[in-house]
């Protein structure tokens, strides 16, 4: 019995294995016409969709300030690493991470420089003048009294701009510190007596130490807004300085806000207002038609302006001039000649006119 029944499971696994190849080209050709006549009937990667669902993890709120970005030098990372509830779900944990940049840009108007105080009197004695010439109401060996006249000016430097540090330059020399002095050796202009020349002033150019205190505060109406305050002494001639101002990242990045040149009028000759005044009055009954050659002393010649007041005057003719380049009239290299031409006359420097296009 039992040779007939291992004789009976040989036959069977012999038969079996003659049906297999049979069995699995059957089972492929079905699976082939499946697919071909309808994909929905049998989608292989409809298991994935729904092995784990879209779940709810949490949220994270970034908050981003100017001052966090600036603090950060203008970039951010976004790290979280967030919880899932633990209510039905399990709790898994999920990281989130991100980038955030940012860019900061000053304009012109952003900076300001303001001639805040300027303290004046007499630093020596009137000193006798003789007119050796005829001029139109002065006849000559007419005698005036000239007087040396000492100013202490102030100039109010901020940046419009409360969340960066600044750095501030004089002539290339940065002043560190909350306070301090700054020595420098520039190009300056005395004052003389000189009948011949504009006013009847002249001025004398040498090369001289001078000597500046600055300090550094807060301002009065809005302490957010750093101030500046940069001094001239009395002891020195009149000179103009160079000053740069930018804004410090965290990792000594410069970012420039502009420049601005300060003029000092530490020493100016004045003649006196009497005198000045009736030769005013007089020189106005030549300023008929008939007269057009005769020119009455203006604002160009006398000085009577403060320096911020001059580089106003300046400021406001350059602007005319651009908008007649603007309309084609004349070309922009004439209109910078004529600018030029301003400046030389108003005593301001010519880099600040020409800057104004």
């Amino acid at each position: 019995m039992a040779t007939a029944k291992a004789l009976f499971d040989q036959q069977l696994n012999k038969f079996i294995e003659g049906l297999l190849p049979d069995v699995i080209n059957v089972a492929i050709q079905s699976a082939e016409l499946s697919v071909m006549s309808d994909w929905s009937l049998w989608d292989p990667f409809s298991w994935l969709a729904s092995a784990d669902a879209d779940e709810p993890v949490g949220a994270q709120v970034f908050i981003l300030t100017e001052q966090s970005l600036i603090n950060g030098n203008l970039a951010m990372p976004l790290h979280s690493d967030l919880r899932q509830s633990t209510s039905a779900l399990g709790g898994a944990w999920y990281i989130v991470d991100g980038h955030s940049e940012a860019d900061i840009h000053f304009t012109s108007s952003d900076l300001r420089v303001d001639e805040t105080n300027v303290k004046s009197a007499p630093i020596s004695p009137p000193q006798p003048v003789v007119f050796h010439e005829n001029h139109l109401c002065i006849p000559a060996g007419t005698t005036v009294n000239v007087q040396m006249v000492g100013s202490v000016q102030t100039y109010a430097i901020s940046v419009q701009y409360p969340f960066a540090r600044y750095r501030y330059s004089i002539d290339g020399q940065v002043l560190n510190g909350n306070s301090g002095r700054l020595v420098l050796t520039k190009s300056v202009r005395s004052q003389v007596f000189d009948e011949k020349a504009p006013g009847f002033i002249k001025n004398i150019h040498d090369t001289k130490q001078v000597t500046l205190s600055f300090s550094k505060s807060v301002s009065p109406t809005d302490p957010q807004i750093e101030l500046l305050s940069i001094t001239n002494s009395v002891d020195d001639e009149n000179y103009n300085v160079d000053l740069t101002v930018d804004a410090v990242l965290n990792d000594g990045r410069l970012i420039h806000i502009g420049d601005q040149f300060i003029t000092f009028e530490g020493k100016t000759l004045h003649l006196p207002d009497d005198f000045m005044n009736q030769y005013r009055k007089c020189m106005q009954k030549f300023s008929l038609d008939r007269f057009a050659k005769t020119k009455l002393p203006s604002w160009l010649d006398t000085h009577a302006n403060g320096p911020a007041e001059r580089i106003r005057q300046l400021e406001r003719v350059s602007e005319q001039l651009d908008a007649v380049a603007r309309l084609g009239v004349f070309q922009q290299a004439s209109v910078d000649k004529a600018k030029l031409v301003f400046a030389e006359k108003l005593n301001v420097p010519q880099k600040t006119a020409i800057g104004k296009n």
